[in-house]
């Protein structure tokens, strides 16, 4: 079992050759793939170096965002009872298994004294029986819009922002703008120049980061701080992650590489379906999130030497 500190345990006994199970793996075997984990290793730093695994590098440099994001949110949370986030896929799995995880399970139900912050809601689907009936819900005068995609062709979260903005204008009149907050690419994209032009308040996806790795930007952070979750702690956290599967280059030090070595001799023996199974209703969304960044990730034509992948 990985024990290396009291904030993660990865017990793999299960999988290990056993009376109980006399097919499974070895210590020996999971150690004859450390030169196969360490040339991966050396590979995954100077990709990171190269500027490829920006998510990583960032967290660093989200750091010095951190008040900037902080005092947005009390604005939010001071002005309006309601935020609401417009995205898909990461820009909407990420917030909602973080808010789930570190929020009461019932935080929307909470009386406001006891919650103390805004409402969360992610809108994530363009089914518009439940757009509408979600709009009829809240009070636009007291609601706040996050927009989030980074190319501004999201053509889901696109629709939805040119109907919330109708109606905003509408119901608010001059004020429509100050309801709404865009995270999106800091150069280009079909939501930069509206934003410029009307004047919302906006906050950058890093260059080099996709939606699926963008919960530690802004994309995932602010919601977080506007539903009073500590987004340095966050970061600090993520950051020892980072230091560790970095510092530790050996299989049964690195949770990373165990993971990883566990994942390479089931694919090899064709048992190549992961699952992930949270017994904790806090952490059953985050399984959705863990299906996506799977199966963007790894479920790929073609491999890194441009040849067809072979399952």
């Amino acid at each position: 079992m990985l024990n290396a500190t009291s904030r993660l345990q990865i017990d793999y006994t299960g999988m290990m050759q056993s009376e109980l199970n006399p097919s499974g793996w070895t210590i020996d075997q999971l150690g004859e793939l450390q030169p196969m984990l360490d040339q991966a290793y050396s590979s995954l730093l100077k990709m990171r170096e190269t500027g490829d695994l920006d998510f990583s590098k960032k967290l660093y440099e989200m750091l010095h965002e951190v008040d900037k994001l902080v005092e947005i949110s009390n604005e939010i949370a001071n002005s309006f009872e309601n935020f609401v986030v417009l995205g898909i896929g990461g820009s909407a799995l990420g917030p909602i298994a973080v808010h789930q995880a570190l929020r009461p399970y019932y935080y929307n139900e909470l009386p406001q004294e006891h919650r103390g912050r805004p409402r969360f809601y992610v809108i994530d689907n363009i089914d518009p029986v439940r757009f509408h009936d979600f709009l009829r819900v809240i009070d636009l005068k007291k609601t706040c819009f996050n927009v989030i995609t980074k190319s501004g062709s999201t053509s889901e979260t696109m629709a939805q922002f040119l109907i919330v903005r109708d109606m905003l204008k509408q119901v608010c009149g001059r004020d429509y703008n100050r309801h709404i907050i865009v995270t999106t690419d800091k150069e280009k994209g079909n939501l930069l120049p509206i934003a410029l032009e009307e004047g919302y308040t906006r906050f950058e996806i890093p260059q080099g980061i996709g939606g699926r790795f963008s919960e530690l930007t802004a994309v995932g952070l602010l919601p977080a701080a506007v539903c009073g979750i500590d987004i340095t702690a966050l970061l600090q956290g993520a950051i020892e992650m980072d230091t560790w599967v970095r510092d530790k280059k050996e299989i049964m030090q690195n949770p990373a590489q165990l993971r990883a070595g566990l994942s390479y001799l089931s694919w090899r023996e064709k048992k190549n379906i992961s699952v992930f199974m949270p017994y904790s209703d806090a952490l059953k969304t985050m399984s959705d999130w863990y299906a996506q960044l799977w199966a963007e990730s790894l479920g790929k034509r073609f491999n890194r030497d441009e040849r067809e992948a072979k399952v």
